[in-house]
């Protein structure tokens, strides 16, 4: 689904610092990317089926971290924390922005090694959006003995970004400006780490190291975690042209006093937000809002300008087609609303007295990614998602074995007389699980054409554990049990939001000849997937369940 419309909105947040709030009620999504915005009369809707209903709610862009530190998929070793990019979905991030994979385990430093770890990432990340999400990673850490041809070759595999200078083997700025230039001629954006040292490694860089370096961002401003001086500050908006990022792991005053000095000489179109995380601090899901939020109600600015910091001007600065709902934009958007109990009656309201929003849905190219964060409080307004009963999630995994790769949000034709999820509907959405389960290993479309073979579910075996309400949203963790030529053996547990496992499910396929309808063996490529994943799963115990039958 790529194709929808947002009606009864309140206020559209264009994420364009010039023109932050755009007229109308009514946003059309076509084909992944934003169609229309503007008053719903004018609206051509035509063949559109997926309609949501803000309900007076507000429309932001989706936001844009222009600091995190990635490794390789959605892991951080810093924190030992799985999943931390989906759940940053769930505070309505949807673009993320490498300032370095410093916490890479064994890092190289030599030039070999950092060209090879940098395009790995870069590659990495653009085969795989986690949650939806799109991670801008493979940022070069500058270290000694590398050379202009060496920027050219991961300049080749696409490679955009130069990590933050500072927390790396360069710290001579007369290097790392040699080493900008480089970067910058051809085409990478270029961060400097600025105020006290952070990680075991880095120093304390000032105005004069960012006034030699000439980078693009001057990083984390108020501090990553101990801030800049407000001359420096004003020092390198004197003498460069580089943005200036404030963050949530930083000093939140310090925050506050760089949002008012920009806003003072007009110039809060240089700066960006970001979270920096992982970092020491941990991961922080909501980072962003946060810091939307000390902008307004601290730096005093209006909260439309806030946000767009956290989006058109991150877009701006790297140059992508997200962050502004504009037509021909990527439609990447939040429905968000002022949290339930706040003073605040509507969105913009409570950024500007501080509250963190409450995110009601996002939607990313088109596709909704999820209906109610699980992290923010829940909105005021009854927003309503009424086409989007079923989301896959592509979350990676759950521990060394078990696969996470689809979730679901309860709808309301789901619940039965007794106003929970009826029994039917398990079947449903385990059916799903095991649908995520066959395309995870490549079962698609051209499969079912070329190899004209199909899955058939023969037995399935429930236990119905803890009841599920309305809006709870599920997600599900599979483990391959055992496979055979012509069979497939699965486990599903339905995990609700507080962690309890609602529901499992144990099921067997049968593959299919699709003309002669008859069992016959997969394909051997996708049978070695399945084997593999069997083979992995089964390092893990079984889970409860495995094996049960019904006891009377």
């Amino acid at each position: 689904m790529s194709d929808l419309v947002v009606r009864n909105i309140g206020t559209i947040v264009t994420g364009d610092i010039a023109s932050p709030v755009a007229g109308g009620d009514t946003l059309v999504v076509r084909d992944g990317l934003v169609a229309f915005v503007g008053p719903e009369r004018d609206a051509d809707t035509t063949g559109v089926d997926c309609e949501i209903d803000a309900a007076g709610a507000t429309v932001i862009p989706g936001l844009c971290d222009n600091h995190v530190h990635p490794v390789i998929g959605d892991y951080t070793p810093r924190q030992r924390q799985s999943d931390f990019i989906e759940s940053c979905l769930h505070g309505g991030v949807t673009t993320m922005v490498s300032a370095g994979e410093p916490h890479t385990p064994g890092r190289p430093k030599d030039p070999a090694g950092v060209k090879a770890l940098t395009v790995l990432a870069h590659k990495s990340f653009n085969n795989l959006r986690p949650a939806g999400v799109k991670v801008h990673a493979g940022a070069v850490m500058l270290e000694p003995g590398l050379t202009e041809a060496d920027f050219e070759e991961m300049a080749s595999a696409g490679v955009k970004l130069v990590a933050e200078i500072g927390i790396s083997g360069v710290k001579d700025p007369g290097v790392a400006a040699e080493m900008t230039r480089w970067a910058q001629a051809l085409g990478m954006k270029v961060m400097v780490h600025t105020g006290g040292a952070s990680i075991p490694g880095s120093g304390v860089i000032g105005a004069d190291f960012v006034v030699e370096v000439q980078p693009d961002v001057a990083g984390h401003t108020n501090g990553g975690p101990t801030a800049l001086s407000l001359a420096d500050v004003v020092t390198i908006l004197d003498e460069t042209t580089a943005h200036i990022e404030i963050v949530h792991n930083g000093n939140v005053r310090a925050a506050a006093d760089v949002v008012q000095l920009a806003a003072e000489r007009d110039e809060l179109h240089r700066v960006v937000i970001g979270t920096d995380s992982p970092a020491g601090s941990g991961v922080q899901p909501l980072g962003m809002l946060r810091v939307m939020s000390w902008a307004a109600s601290l730096g005093g600015i209006d909260p439309e300008l806030a946000v767009g910091m956290a989006t058109g001007n991150v877009a701006r600065l790297h140059e992508l087609n997200v962050g502004v709902l504009e037509v021909g934009r990527e439609a990447d958007f939040s429905i968000v609303d002022a949290p339930l109990g706040s003073q605040a009656e509507d969105a913009l309201t409570a950024v500007a007295i501080g509250d963190t929003l409450a995110v009601g849905g996002t939607v990313i190219d088109g596709q909704i990614r999820f209906v109610k964060s699980r992290n923010t409080p829940p909105p005021v307004r009854p927003i309503a998602f009424p086409c989007a009963p079923r989301i896959r999630v592509r979350v990676g995994r759950v521990d060394p074995a078990m696969l996470r790769i689809y979730q679901v949000t309860v709808p309301e034709h789901w619940i039965d007389y007794n106003n929970h999820l009826t029994e039917g509907y398990y079947g449903v959405a385990f059916g799903e699980a095991s649908d995520a389960l066959l395309e995870h290993a490549g079962f698609d479309e051209a499969y079912r054409r070329d190899e004209r073979g199909s899955f058939y579910t023969v037995e399935t075996h429930i236990q119905y554990l803890h009841e599920v309400k309305l809006g709870e949203t599920l997600t599900f963790d599979t483990m391959v049990l055992g496979v055979r030529p012509k069979s497939l053996h699965a486990f599903h547990s339905m995990r609700r939001r507080d962690g309890k496992i609602a529901a499992t499910q144990e099921t067997l396929l049968l593959h299919v000849d699709t003309e002669e309808l008859k069992v016959r063996p997969m394909a051997p490529w996708i049978l070695n997937k399945f084997n593999a994943l069997a083979e992995s799963h089964g390092t893990i115990p079984k889970p409860d369940g495995v094996g049960r039958s019904i006891n009377h």
